[in-house]
């Protein structure tokens, strides 16, 4: 879920800002900024992009060969989210949430996204339906997210259990 950032304005800590509504020096509650993803959202955001395991020993190959075919989102300012005036959030729509656009015909995207699990095979992961609803479960001995639609289902609701 997403969390909200809060900028603190106290003399200790002026300027910085954290998930926590009070600051952790002196309690004062800070200003609230704007809305982030979650560690896990954030996992889950790159592996369903590109279809590779959020961390391991290809992340930083990865990035280097794919950051020419991002383009930042502006409307977002990378962060997938748009803060609402009442403090609310909704996903970002011209990203649907990623942050970044591809600038490239898919095709390139994939020819890169081939190369990579060529020279890094165990960098592949499980395909997400999502990131932003359900629950994601970070396993660190696979390094990869988990994702299910729901765990209880909602009455009336057909679809139980995870995916």
């Amino acid at each position: 879920m997403p969390q909200p950032i809060w900028r603190y304005t106290c003399a200790d800590m002026e300027g910085t800002s954290d998930v926590s509504p009070h600051c952790p020096k002196c309690g004062t509650l800070g200003e609230f900024q704007c809305w982030v993803l979650s560690r896990d959202q954030l996992l889950a955001r790159y592996q369903y992009r590109t279809g590779l395991k959020p961390v391991g020993p290809h992340r930083d190959y990865a990035d280097k060969i794919l950051a020419d075919l991002l383009v930042q989102c502006v409307a977002c300012e990378t962060t997938g989210l748009r803060t609402l005036e009442d403090g609310n959030y909704r996903i970002c729509g011209p990203c649907e949430g990623m942050g970044w656009l591809w600038c490239v015909p898919l095709a390139e995207v994939d020819a890169r996204l081939r190369e990579i699990a060529s020279r890094f095979p165990d960098a592949v992961a499980a395909r997400l339906p999502g990131f932003l609803h359900g629950v994601l479960v970070y396993s660190e001995e696979r390094c990869e997210i988990t994702y299910y639609r729901h765990l209880l289902a909602a009455p009336g609701d057909q679809k139980q259990g995870g995916d």
